[in-house]
């Protein structure tokens, strides 16, 4: 099972998320909320664990007293003594978040105007394609490409560490196939979500399919919070 939910941050005010959710939210991300400077960082941040646990709570039964976070050495999180996994990332007014039986890796960016300085970055296959579009198509093509191999990189929980250049990605319908450097075959899945025609959003993941995507609003947060047991 793999379900997505997805928040934007203007539909939800700060102050009133903490008073209702802050006896649900971990030491460390209320430690990781102090430590940012801005308010929209902090809701940024808020949400993101909010999102976790309503997915967990809502739709893998969970209790949230049984709800405990730990990193990977590359800083992956992960919950302790389960085989579910999630990521999470968030852009603009935008936090995303996916919970997944399988391993998974979600990605969003705001479309802006650097492609052109960091489309170097990329595979020389990608570079190819990227060349023979108008300025237009250039741009989501950036963008959409970006946000597809950020997630695969997420998938596979290598941070930074994993280059850019090292794989290529080819459109097959409605997904897209890795194919890498170093000749390792890889049967994911990757697909573009489209939830804001000004943002690239993207999911690589191992489950069958994706079961559902959910925008996370109000309605929905009073039923996370009807269900949630501490």
């Amino acid at each position: 099972m793999l379900t997505m939910y997805y928040a934007n941050i203007l539909d939800f005010n700060f102050e009133g998320l903490l008073t209702s959710c802050g006896a649900l939210i971990s030491k460390e991300r209320k430690k990781q909320i102090d430590s940012l400077k801005f308010k929209e960082d902090k809701k940024r941040s808020l949400i993101a664990e909010i999102l976790i646990l309503n997915a967990l709570v809502c739709d893998f039964s969970f209790l949230t007293s049984d709800i405990k976070f730990l990193k990977t050495e590359y800083g992956k999180p992960y919950l302790d003594g389960s085989r579910l996994q999630f990521n999470i990332s968030h852009s603009g007014n935008y936090v995303i978040c996916g919970v997944s039986n399988g391993c998974l890796g979600v990605d969003i960016e705001e479309y802006g105007d650097c492609h052109k300085e960091l489309i170097h970055y990329f595979h020389p296959e990608e570079i190819l394609e990227y060349n023979k579009l108008n300025s237009f198509q250039q741009k989501k093509y950036f963008y959409d490409f970006w946000s597809l191999k950020e997630s695969y990189v997420k998938y596979l929980g290598l941070g930074l560490s994993y280059n850019l250049d090292s794989f290529y990605l080819i459109k097959e319908k409605e997904r897209y196939s890795v194919i890498r450097e170093d000749g390792e075959e890889t049967s994911v899945k990757l697909e573009i979500l489209n939830i804001d025609n000004q943002y690239a959003c993207s999911i690589c993941y191992e489950a069958e399919r994706v079961d559902r995507i959910e925008k996370f609003d109000r309605k929905q947060l009073k039923y996370f919070m009807d269900k949630s047991i501490l």
